[in-house]
């Protein structure tokens, strides 16, 4: 893919994807776009994916002129995380169920842990990671809970990266002199 943007969403889609328990299962049963999944319900009045989910978007990008018509972007990334409404947590409540009441900020913690401060990867078909020296690393900037008047617990993370973009820098090329050295100069 071309576009910055697109591989940077595929990258932290990959990374989000390999977060598994120790018997493998993944963390996240559903990773996609943030198209509002979680405000347009199914007409069974439930949002279309599986818990617990992953919503991305790349919601705003700032960019300035450096050198060569080049730029450089910075901006946010947010990742809504979803869950179903579990058992109460409250202090009456038996502490095998209070965990699992309060899952969500475990597995919100262990994708903070895969993400900030790390770059992101995106491997080509040799191996190679084709977002090196292009994006810095993220930074997460606000963690909040969405009120809601359904009963999902939704997470929303967001982290700040920057990158630098030089699909418009113009390319120079090089001809061969087109001379012709075995000619005799006339004395």
């Amino acid at each position: 893919m071309l576009s910055p943007l697109s591989n940077l969403y595929l990258a932290l889609q990959n990374t989000i994807a390999a977060l598994a328990d120790t018997g493998g299962n993944p963390y996240f049963r559903y990773i996609d776009q943030d198209l509002g999944q979680f405000d347009n319900p199914r007409p069974d009045n439930r949002p279309p994916v599986l818990y617990p989910c992953a919503l991305i978007d790349i919601e705003e990008m700032h960019y300035a002129n450096v050198a060569d018509n080049c730029q450089q972007g910075k901006g946010s990334i947010t990742i809504r995380l979803g869950f179903p409404p579990f058992s109460a947590g409250s202090s009456a409540t038996p502490e095998t169920y209070k965990e699992k009441a309060l899952y969500y900020y475990e597995l919100e913690q262990i994708l903070h842990l895969a993400l900030q401060g790390a770059h992101p990867v995106l491997l080509d078909t040799t191996g190679k990671n084709i977002l090196a020296n292009i994006f810095g690393a993220y930074n997460r900037t606000s963690a909040t809970t969405q009120r809601r008047k359904d009963a999902l617990r939704v997470r929303e993370l967001t982290y700040q990266i920057a990158y630098d973009d030089y699909s418009t820098q113009p390319t120079t090329q090089i001809l061969p002199a087109a001379l012709d050295l075995t000619t005799e100069f006339p004395s």
